[in-house]
């Protein structure tokens, strides 16, 4: 059994994707076209209040655009805020499905936060991910936030110095 993770990324000031988060996509149509896999997991909370979950707006850009099997089980995870907590909430929804493989679809800049984070909160089954990267667009702010939230999966951010950075980031 082969699973998919797609982590979702914040949705732009009008409620649309991001150009990450369609990159992302992209590289989901590419493995959906190549083989079979048993189930998807779609990973993203709220991050903008006016709006649905990340989640839930990439799982409506692809029921229509992406040709899945009817009876393929998509798992939404939508109560999560942080990347940390996707892969938390994650793990508690696969548990209960054995598995030989998961693909963990992500973008280029965060590909070391994400493994780094797996490998922390996913050991058990860290062997058994494989991690596909969607192409890297972004400039030196993208750069330096992704360094911040880098630094954030290795400190908590609500004990130290990186709270009030954060701020700057969530705007």
């Amino acid at each position: 059994m082969h699973g998919i993770i797609l982590h979702g990324s914040k949705l732009t000031s009008k409620g649309d994707l991001s150009v990450v988060m369609l990159a992302r996509i992209n590289v989901l149509m590419h493995i959906a076209g190549q083989g079979s896999f048993d189930f998807l997991v779609i990973t993203g909370g709220v991050t903008r209040r006016r709006f649905q979950s990340e989640a839930l707006s990439i799982y409506n850009i692809i029921k229509s655009s992406v040709s899945f099997p009817n009876n393929l089980p998509v798992i939404i995870e939508d109560n999560s805020r942080t990347t940390r907590e996707n892969i938390i909430n994650t793990k508690k929804l696969i548990e209960t499905r054995s598995f030989e493989s998961l693909t963990v679809i992500t973008g280029a800049d965060s590909y070391r936060r994400f493994r780094r984070l797996y490998r922390l909160h996913m050991p058990e089954h860290f062997s058994k991910i494989n991690f596909e990267v969607a192409e890297n667009i972004s400039g030196f702010r993208s750069f330096f936030k992704e360094c911040v939230f880098y630094a954030c999966s290795i400190w908590d951010p609500n004990e130290f110095f990186l709270k009030p950075i954060l701020r700057i980031f969530r705007s």
